[in-house]
């Protein structure tokens, strides 16, 4: 009844066919199309009888970039648009008609004529925008506020401006182009185009950028440093870019903490929760070796206010345990990799923690040591400080297994060990030992001195896993 009607009620045979349509229609133009898979389900949901039609545009409007044309097309119209084998864009679009009209030429006269006016605002707004320099528009965000209690874009800017420059002194890379393009990034917000296409942030401000014939790092980076925009989405491909996108983040998640308020249950206006995993993907996954502490503290000095670094610090730590999830690795051994002895966060060294462990439990050694580790937790819990010797003292040692495990420890020396494998590669060895020693020796012994060194011998051993990890943690 519905076909006799021209409906199709289901929403994945609608979707499917209106795939296969402009799949068809883009080789016919003898293009190729690039389908935006959430465009595809809006205009799904938008169609009962999908007939996809195409069209096309004055040439003359390719001048503008084609990122505003693509906004124009898909957020105005619903339009899927076309590219040569080049990856340019071509003036053609497909449209999806709600009807199987006897004249579609008239349709794709109609929608031709809907969209001409939309191009010729959006080559209007880069033609006026492109008359001040990127300097120029930076001057007005001070007239542009961040948040009432944080102060405008411009401060945010030069904040911004002087913890990239910082970051990339840190990791040996560009400062003088992370200044610049930090000082630069949010100045197409005042532009026209922006306002009319607010998705295209970042995107403008690269292409008025290299109009100004700013370095080609500075430009990138100005694209780049909203990225990741959402969960899984491109990081920056630079370190420069990856300098600004840091310092950005930060700069929000210090003030906006510092200001107290931090994302609720059911409020996050500026994003904060993204910003973190954006934080962490950027450091992890593009490799930076820098301590997020230092940064951290920068961006604070950078308010002169005082700001307390400690909580937004465990607040992007706690977001590990969401990201590795992603990634099969459950929240122990995230714990177990945070809980180190190590008093500098350092994402890139913790996520070498990370997928050490996770390979570490899965071995042979595994099932041992985390027991042991567990025992050792539990009898330094109930220890209090006056309990421990201040050191091991091996004449005070009654049975060589203690002697024996006291000797290993000695002799381990972790510090020349770079990377948590090659570190837990010598803490193996204590493996044999340590089981010698709960095998034969009774730690909470009758004689008071004997019992404080054991346990202080204890510790020194928690303290050299701890350099790594806490394995008492791991289930």
């Amino acid at each position: 009844m519905c076909r006799k009607n021209y409906v199709l009620a289901d929403f994945t045979e609608r979707k499917n066919l209106i795939r296969e349509q402009v799949v068809d229609l883009a080789s016919q133009e003898k293009a190729h199309l690039e389908i935006d898979e959430d465009l595809l389900n809006e205009v799904t949901s938008l169609v009962e009888w999908p007939r996809a039609l195409a069209g096309g545009f004055d040439s003359s409007f390719l001048n503008v970039p084609p990122e505003v044309l693509i906004s124009a097309m898909k957020e105005h119209q619903r339009y899927f648009h076309l590219v040569d084998n080049n990856g340019k864009l071509v003036p053609r679009f497909i449209t999806i008609s709600n009807i199987e009209s006897l004249d579609s030429s008239q349709v794709v006269a109609g929608n031709e004529r809907v969209i001409r006016p939309r191009l010729a605002d959006a080559a209007f707004f880069f033609d006026q925008d492109t008359r001040t320099s990127l300097e120029q528009k930076s001057a007005r965000l001070e007239n542009v506020v961040f948040q009432a209690d944080l102060g405008t874009y411009a401060e945010k800017c030069d904040r911004i401006a002087a913890l990239a420059a910082y970051i990339a002194q840190q990791l040996g890379s560009d400062t003088d182009a992370a200044k610049r393009a930090g000082k630069l990034c949010k100045a197409d917000l005042v532009s026209d185009m922006v306002g009319e296409f607010p998705d295209l942030q970042g995107t403008m401000g690269s292409y008025y950028a290299r109009h100004d014939n700013e370095t080609e790092e500075v430009c990138i980076a100005i694209a780049q440093h909203y990225r990741p925009t959402q969960s899984g989405g491109i990081l920056p491909t630079s370190d420069v870019a990856s300098c600004v996108a840091l310092a950005d983040k930060i700069d929000s998640l210090i003030g906006i903490f510092g200001i107290n308020q931090p994302p609720t249950g059911s409020r996050d206006p500026f994003a904060l929760r993204r910003q973190s995993l954006g934080v962490i993907r950027i450091c992890v996954e593009n490799q930076l070796n820098i301590p997020l502490n230092d940064c951290l503290n920068e961006a604070s000095r950078l308010y002169g206010r005082g700001f307390d670094t400690a909580n937004v610090s465990n607040y992007i730590v706690e977001r590990l345990t969401s990201y590795y999830q992603e990634q099969g690795i459950p929240g122990d051994v995230v714990e177990a990799a945070t809980n180190s002895a190590s008093t500098s966060v350092n994402l890139l060294e913790i996520d070498d923690v990370v997928r050490t462990l996770q390979s570490f439990r899965n071995g042979p050694a595994a099932k041992s040591i985390v027991a042991a580790n567990k025992r050792v937790a539990n009898f330094l819990k109930k220890a209090g400080p006056s309990d421990l010797a201040s050191s091991f003292d091996a004449t005070v040692a009654t049975d060589e297994a203690e002697i024996a495990l006291g000797r290993a420890l000695t002799e381990l020396d972790l510090s020349k060990s770079k990377g948590a494998g090659a570190k837990l590669e010598k803490l193996a060895v204590l493996q044999e030992p340590v089981d010698h020693f709960f095998d034969e020796v009774m730690v909470m012994a009758e004689d008071e001195k004997v019992r404080k060194n054991r346990l202080g011998l204890l510790r020194k051993l928690r303290q050299q896993f701890l350099e790594v990890a806490d394995f008492s943690l791991l289930q």
